[in-house]
Parts: structure tokens; C-alpha cells; sequence
């Protein structure tokens, strides 16, 4: 009789979990969230090697693009165990009606799809993409709705699993060609609440690297703003801005320095109104931030 009770209990669960989901929430896309990754990566061809990385995204604003639809802009920020930092930024659409993401590719359509929120268990999305299953599970002591979804063609395989109300909590990556990667969630900030607990704060993990990228002040600007960054040791530096479209909009500093404190000033009087992003580089790693330009 408990089996019965405790199989009933579980699809009552699965029941009222599918009679209000609303599949956006799979992804919850909105300026100021955040998920953060473990990252295990594992090369196969010649000796067995294992990297080990933390892997973050954050919804830093939105833009009109090229097509006419308006997109959400995501940074990626990469750090693994070496010191090495590499930080870039995409593009996803969200379709309201079909609650398909589309990631932004310039050519004239949405996009490439990412994801078909409202699938089912069995669904296929495009030729190769599908639903594997969807169940009830437990996610960062979060009880909740959860989505595998898988992409398997010759040499590449791309799996994630969605859970509702907070998105993306599991990557799997295999190319083919010898290297398989695995990204697990331990820290997502979603709509204010919070999944999880944060490995180490941003001012932490910079200091490993050497070297400290401050928040620009005043913030938001107009029509000029300051932006401090420290080095621990003598270094080559590049300062750049960059628009929301990731165009290159002024290099404010280019030049070897000794370790201390600096300040470098930014005039935005020739520029519209908008997000920009100022992104230090040096030895080979990036640190970049966001500020806004009112006018």
C-alpha cells in the first residue's frame, strides 16, 4: 500500500507541476540574472588530461537588432584554474507565442534555435533536437519541473536540462573529436531569489588573476565617467569600450605599466545613449563590466 500511496503522490506532483507550468519559465531571461557553473572538461586524444573552470552567464540588457526583434544581451565569463579568463556576449530571443529562444545570427532571420520551451517528453524541435524527458525533481534544495533536452548528430552531442524558475542547471558537451565537457550549476540569481550559494565573490576572483577592474563612476553618465583598475605586477594593459553590439567604440589605454593604481577617463559626448562595456585586458586575460550613458 505505501508503494501504491508514495506512486500516486509522485504523479499527483508531475500533475500539478504540468497544470501550471508556464514554459517560459524554463528560461528565465531578465536584466540582472545570473547562473554560475563548475566546469569539467576531459581530453581523450593522447594522455588523459581533466581542466577544471567556472563558467558564468548574466542577462546585462537588451537591443533592437538588425531584424527588427528585440534581444537580450547575455555575457559569458570564463575562468579555469590556470588564471585564464575569457569573457564575450551573445544574443537570445525569446518568441512569446512559439516560446522557441532563437540565438542571434546577422542574417536577416530570428536566429539559430536554442530551445522549444513548451516540448513534451518525445517532442522533436528542428531535425535532431528533442525531448528526452520531463519530471519532477529537487534542483539547489529547490523542488521543481525539469526538461533533458538533447541534440545528437556525427561528432557532436549537445545535452541540457531546464528546470522551471530557474533554466539552464546541467550542460553536457562531446565533439567528437576527443573532448568532452561537463557544466554543472551551483549559484543562479534569478528575479531577485537566489539558488544555491556563490564560490567566491568577483572581488576575490579577481585578485587571483592578478589584476582588479572597479565599477566606472558616476553610474549611469553623461557625459563623462571614470573607471579605476589595479595591477599586482608590470603589465601590458588594453582599455576598451565597446557599444551593446559589441562594436569597438574607443581604446582608452594601450600601454605597458608598472603594478598600482590607475584611473582613466571616458568622454562619451560623440556617443548616443545606451549600455557600453569597458573590458581590461592583460597576460592574456579579460575583465570587462557594464555602464550606462544617459543623455
Amino acid at each position: 500500500m505505501k508503494i501504491v500511496s508514495y506512486l500516486t503522490l509522485y504523479f499527483l506532483a508531475i500533475a500539478s507541476h504540468a497544470q501550471t507550468e508556464n514554459p517560459l519559465a524554463f528560461y528565465p531571461l531578465q536584466i540582472g540574472n545570473e547562473w554560475h557553473y563548475d566546469v569539467t572538461g576531459v581530453y581523450y586524444y593522447g594522455e588523459l588530461d581533466t581542466i577544471y573552470a567556472t563558467q558564468s552567464y548574466k542577462v546585462m540588457g537588451d537591443t533592437l537588432m538588425s531584424n527588427g526583434k528585440n534581444y537580450f544581451v547575455i555575457e559569458r565569463d570564463r575562468n579555469d584554474v590556470q588564471g585564464r579568463k575569457y569573457v564575450d556576449w551573445f544574443y537570445l530571443y525569446v518568441d512569446s507565442i512559439s516560446t522557441r529562444i532563437y540565438i542571434y545570427e546577422d542574417d536577416g532571420t530570428d536566429g539559430r534555435i536554442v530551445d522549444s520551451l513548451a516540448c513534451s517528453a518525445g517532442d522533436f524541435f528542428l531535425h535532431s533536437n528533442h525531448c528526452e524527458s520531463v519530471n519532477v525533481d529537487t534542483i539547489l534544495n529547490y523542488p521543481t519541473l525539469t526538461k533533458y533536452i538533447a541534440m545528437d548528430i556525427p561528432d557532436l552531442s549537445l545535452h541540457h536540462i531546464l528546470a522551471k524558475d530557474i533554466g539552464v542547471v546541467y550542460e553536457y558537451e562531446s565533439s567528437g573529436w576527443g573532448y568532452d565537457e561537463y557544466r554543472t550549476l551551483f549559484y543562479a540569481k534569478v528575479s531577485g531569489k537566489e539558488f544555491g550559494m556563490i564560490a567566491a565573490t568577483e572581488e576575490w576572483m579577481n585578485k587571483q588573476t592578478s589584476f582588479l577592474l572597479k565599477q566606472n563612476y558616476p553610474n549611469p553618465f553623461n557625459p563623462s565617467t571614470t573607471i579605476n583598475y589595479e595591477l599586482a605586477k608590470e603589465t601590458k594593459v588594453n582599455l576598451r569600450i565597446f557599444d551593446i553590439l559589441g562594436r569597438e567604440v574607443a581604446t582608452l589605454v594601450n600601454e605597458t605599466k608598472p603594478a598600482g593604481t590607475y584611473e582613466a577617463e571616458f568622454d562619451g559626448s560623440n556617443l548616443t545613449s545606451g549600455i557600453y562595456f569597458y573590458v581590461l585586458e592583460t597576460g592574456g586575460m579579460r575583465l570587462s563590466k557594464k555602464m550606462m550613458l544617459i543623455k
